[in-house]
């Protein structure tokens, strides 16, 4: 998470944990949707662009990362 979002790592790791949860019931491939908007709507206090921003690096190297790998 950017050190923009100004969040402690216990608010993180329960929101994050909290909204694994909610990806589980929405079953969507990979969480993509409901996680970027369960981090919206449990930490209002942090910047939205810093949100998205770690979400994507989250994609970027959860995802794409292995992948390029893979290729090569």
């Amino acid at each position: 998470m950017p050190a923009v979002a100004d969040v402690t790592f216990g608010a993180m790791i329960l929101s994050y944990l909290g909204i694994l949860g909610l990806c589980l019931i929405a079953n969507s491939p990979g969480g993509v949707g409901p996680l970027e908007a369960g981090l919206l709507f449990a930490l209002p206090n942090a910047p939205a662009e810093a949100l998205i921003a770690g979400g994507v690096a989250l994609r970027l190297i959860y995802y794409v990362g292995p992948g390029a790998i893979g290729i090569f």
